[in-house]
Order: structure tokens, then C-alpha cells, then sequence
């Protein structure tokens, strides 16, 4: 059993439909914690007597992981609980302030870090540890440049590319926010998007595109130009699976695709054949693997994020999230970028894997 803690004892619930995406807009509380390093660890606190559960972080600092021992009743409260006296808490080093509720985060090999809410992408400038949003691209619409549902965002080199879900497209820009181009349209047939979730690069200039809808993921060109695709088959069979979100490929060149209708991580290789599949998740959605191939994924049902080996092993979480989305990792100092959505913030962890 788990249980999420961030100002109280809590399971934090969501406005998420079921089927559907957007959860409702929440209150959020902005606490922040700090960086606690401890026995060459960053950011890992060891709990070393039991402690209240009800009575929520000390000195501002949130628990963002618990992994829970046996029920026993709290002598100060006298409330029945779980505790936990041994297990690590993970904490974010560094939080990032949102202006709106981020969705998307991209980080540039200079550390450049952007975030997409909705409508709109900001470019977190950096001042001295402190991030205040420039606004570089987007408004609701639906001319280029424009957007309705950001859902899936990436970096390669200079250039963003945008995965419009309401819109159906993808759009690519300059890091600077101007529109280079545009392609795709609504529909089902060849080439055409449904809800586009994530979009990244692969290998020579192929766009991979996650198409939510249409339970499938599909590979175009630099220009837009439809290649091949992968087919979810509605879910069935091994390979099957349903409403495709994030993407990730490995160091061996498989995609990775967060199978967020099937609560499991499917893997291909560019040419579409299975390989495996792992995980038991809760509405995965952001996904990222680093060099040594371990992946981090966001589990929107289960407001937390989890870590897996290159095996497809869990071995970690990092809980107390609130409606997790879009994750990226640091060039070279391996730290995790997670949208932490309802508290309009974008975490940074380290050392989780």
C-alpha cells in the first residue's frame, strides 16, 4: 500500500475524466521545500523515528515519497495511520513557478527550460536559481502559431516541436517562439492525427507522433510526409494498445510508447515490430529514458512518478505529486523535470534513478 502525502494525509483525488484528459482546476497549496543533502545523497531524507503523518511537512518542506510499514495508531493525534520508520523520502531540489498549469516541459542541451500550459509556451528564464516566464509563443487559436491543448512537447537542437491536440497538427518553432512549420490534419486515415499527445525526434529527421485516439503511433518525415505506423489494434493482442501518450526511445534505438489506455509501458522497433512490454501503471503519461536506459514515468491516476530499470523492473517512486504530466530529463547531470500540474509548478529531482 502507498500512501501520498503532501501538506496532510491525504489520497489526492482528481478532476480527471475518465476517459477524457483535462482534470478540473484545482486549489493548490505553495509550500515549497528545500535542498537536504544527506550522506552524499541530494535530496534524500532518511526518516528515522516515527513521526504524525497528519501533521504534514516541517519547515515548508513537502514529502514527495513514502513507502509505507504497518497500521498503528498515532500517540499524539490518536488517529490509526500508516507509518513508516525507515523508508526515504524524496525531495524536489528545486521547484520552478508556472504562470499557468504546465503540461509540457522541454529542457535544451544549455539547460534552457521551456514549459507549455495549454495554450501557450514560456521560456523559464534563470535568474540566478530564481525562474520568472518569458512568454515566447501561443495563444488560443487556431492559426499557426496558435494553439488548443498542448499536450506533448520536445526539444531537439533549436528547434520545439508541439503536439496541438485540439487541433489536430504539429507544430515546429524556433526556440525563440517563431513558426517554422505545420502538418496534419483530423481524420483516421493515413498520415491524419486524432488527438496528437507527444511528439519527438528520431533518428534521421523521422517525427514520431503518439495519436491518442486512434490507438496508434505514427512516423513522418522532417516535412510532415507520412511514413509508416505503429497500430495500437484497440488494445489487443501483445502489441495491442489504447490511447497512446508519451514517447521515449532508447540508447538501442526502441520506442517507447506510455500506453496510457492499457496502464503499461509498449515497446517496437522503428519498424514496428513488438519487443516487450512492462509496467503496471496508473494512466501513464509523461515518459523519458536516460542514457544507462532507465525510464521515469508519470502516472496521472496515480499522482506520483515511477522508475524503472532497464529491464523494465520498478524500482522506485516518487509520490505526493499532484496530476503529474509532462517529464524531461537534464542534459548530462541526469535530474528529472516533472509538470507538477495542479500545484502550477515544475519539480526537479536528482539522483532518482
Amino acid at each position: 500500500m502507498a500512501v501520498t502525502v503532501s501538506d496532510r494525509l491525504l489520497t489526492v483525488g482528481r478532476g480527471r475524466d475518465r476517459e477524457g484528459l483535462m482534470p478540473a482546476i484545482a486549489g493548490r497549496d505553495r509550500d515549497r521545500q528545500g535542498s537536504n543533502p544527506v550522506a552524499g545523497r541530494p535530496g534524500l531524507v532518511p526518516i528515522t523515528s516515527r513521526s504524525c503523518l497528519n501533521q504534514g511537512p516541517k519547515n515548508g518542506q513537502q514529502k514527495l515519497k513514502l513507502s509505507i510499514g504497518k497500521e498503528e495508531e498515532c500517540v499524539p493525534c490518536g488517529e490509526r495511520g500508516l507509518l513508516s520508520p525507515t523508508e526515504d523520502v524524496i525531495k524536489a531540489q528545486k521547484t520552478i513557478y508556472c504562470s499557468d498549469f504546465p503540461m509540457c516541459v522541454a529542457i535544451h542541451d544549455n539547460k534552457e527550460v521551456y514549459v507549455s500550459s495549454y495554450y501557450h509556451i514560456d521560456l523559464m528564464k534563470d535568474y540566478g536559481g530564481f525562474y520568472h516566464p518569458m512568454k515566447i509563443a501561443g495563444n488560443e487559436g487556431h492559426s499557426g502559431g496558435q494553439f488548443d491543448g498542448i499536450y506533448g512537447m520536445s526539444i531537439k537542437e533549436d528547434v520545439l516541436y508541439v503536439a496541438d491536440h485540439i487541433n489536430c497538427r504539429i507544430q515546429k518553432l524556433t526556440t525563440s517562439g517563431k513558426l517554422l512549420h505545420q502538418f496534419g490534419q483530423r481524420g483516421s486515415g493515413q498520415g491524419e492525427l486524432d488527438g496528437p499527445a507527444a511528439v519527438i525526434a528520431g533518428p534521421e529527421n523521422r517525427l514520431i507522433v503518439s495519436n491518442f485516439n486512434n490507438h496508434r503511433v505514427q512516423i513522418f518525415n522532417e516535412d510532415g510526409g507520412w511514413l509508416s505506423t505503429i497500430d495500437g489494434n484497440g488494445g489487443s493482442g501483445d502489441s495491442g494498445f489504447r490511447k497512446p501518450w508519451g514517447l521515449a526511445l532508447d540508447s538501442q534505438g526502441n520506442l517507447h510508447v506510455a500506453a496510457y489506455g492499457s496502464g503499461c509501458i509498449k515497446v517496437f522497433t522503428l519498424n514496428g515490430a513488438y519487443v516487450r512490454e512492462y509496467g503496471n501503471l496508473k494512466k501513464p503519461l509523461g515518459l523519458a529514458i536516460n542514457t544507462e536506459g532507465y525510464t521515469v514515468v508519470s502516472e496521472g491516476d496515480g499522482n506520483c512518478l515511477t522508475i524503472f530499470d532497464p529491464q523494465g523492473n520498478k524500482i522506485r517512486k516518487v509520490e505526493g505529486l499532484t496530476d503529474p504530466w509532462g517529464v524531461a530529463l537534464g542534459p548530462r547531470d541526469g535530474s528529472v523535470y516533472v509538470c507538477n500540474r495542479m500545484r502550477q509548478t515544475v519539480e526537479i529531482f536528482v539522483n532518482v534513478f
